[in-house]
């Protein structure tokens, strides 16, 4: 369930670079995800700006519920919003860019 927001962020990448290119931009969208996203190292670890970019990055709220699964937490609802809204949100553009390519007989 946590996955869909990085499935829906590949489909964008799909439709929006060529398929040459597709792989280099998904390369380096997962090592800025993962590295970013405290994936790697630990997000109170970095500096505070890199801190408050983390927090930005759907990869930190993806291992934010993981962690807090695995320590027997709660799981916060902050959390899912903010991976729902990675979801939602180029969810949209694919739909509105699959209509359009529809319309001019490209799909």
């Amino acid at each position: 369930m946590t996955a869909l927001p990085f499935a829906v962020l590949g489909v964008f990448v799909g439709f929006m670079v060529h398929s040459e290119t597709a792989y280099p931009v998904i390369t380096v969208l997962m090592f800025v995800l993962g590295y970013f996203g405290g994936l790697f190292t630990p997000v109170s670890s970095m500096p505070g700006f890199l801190q408050t970019a983390a927090r930005i990055l759907p990869s930190f709220h993806h291992s934010s519920l993981a962690l807090a699964l695995l320590d027997g937490q709660s799981l916060s609802a902050r959390h899912w919003l903010v991976l729902a809204a990675y979801g939602a949100a180029p969810g949209v553009i694919i739909i509105w860019r699959h209509r359009v390519e529809e319309s001019r007989g490209l799909a």
